[in-house]
């Protein structure tokens, strides 16, 4: 597939990356209910259930339906690899198409389908995949994805509450968060579930998106929800972004134009 036609603010220069920020959003608990109760019908994961919204989202902002989005996958599913130290983290291109004909539980069904295969080649070295796929790569370009995406499940994230806490051993820590981190991907969506709530966070480059993007991001990704929440059998195509994207137009790059050092 082509890169995402992401709406910059600001044209991307091959090298130069901006800082990373992060904008975070909480669903009410209202609809932190109605989502958990949606995917216990649909038998799926919260992470399954946010991707698909989340390609949603990309396709709206980009006018794409051809998505590709990242994902991590820690690569120990061999027990005995549980207590060995080092990484063994794989990375997961996720591809799905969100269609304007297609209804939004039928597409949900498909994202269900599509990531458990995924996951169940998560052995399959991602460095493979490229080299198997890509077959005139550029240093400028990412290869597969300009997005990353996580949802950390409700057990993980209290333990990581926070940003502290104690391992059983009584060793305890906590997260020391750097401002000046550079961005690795233009867009990185990460969700978190909580016993009360589900957040949801934008992590972007400040170099090619304003804040005042993020924003309207936020009401487009809510947007985008209530349609589903109010009707999971309502047609892609009648889900609209009402307020529109003013700086789609005029910040759209082509896919030779899409300069990034990863």
């Amino acid at each position: 597939p082509t890169n995402l036609k992401l709406p910059f603010d600001n044209p991307p220069i091959f090298g130069i990356h901006g800082k990373s920020d992060v904008h975070s959003f909480h669903l009410s608990p209202t609809d932190t209910q109605k989502i958990r109760t949606l995917a216990k019908d649909e038998g799926c994961t919260l992470f399954i259930l946010f991707l698909s919204i989340f390609n949603i989202f990309l396709s709206k902002i980009s006018e794409q339906n051809d998505i590709v989005v990242g994902t991590a996958v820690a690569g120990r599913r061999h027990q005995n690899l549980e207590n060995i130290i080092g990484i063994f983290v794989n990375t997961l291109a996720l591809r799905n198409y969100p269609t304007e004909n297609k209804l939004y539980i039928d597409f949900l069904r498909e994202v269900k389908k599509r990531t458990l295969d995924a996951f169940d080649n998560q052995d399959y070295q991602f460095e493979n995949l490229v080299e198997n796929v890509i077959k005139n790569r550029t240093l400028d370009t990412n290869p597969l994805f300009d997005v990353l995406y996580s949802f950390t499940p409700r057990e993980e994230q209290n333990f990581a509450s926070q940003g502290q806490g104690d391992f059983p051993s009584g060793l305890k820590f906590n997260v020391i968060h750097d401002e000046n981190t550079p961005a690795k991907f233009p867009m990185l969506f990460i969700g978190s579930e909580s016993e009360d709530k589900i957040s949801l966070h934008l992590e972007y480059d400040t170099q090619l998106f304003n804040s005042k993007t993020i924003d309207k991001f936020e009401t487009y990704f809510n947007e985008i929800l209530a349609f589903i929440l109010d009707n999971p059998f309502i047609s892609l195509s009648n889900i609209t972004i009402t307020h529109g994207l003013d700086n789609a137009a005029a910040n759209v790059y082509e896919q030779d134009q899409l300069n990034f050092d990863f």
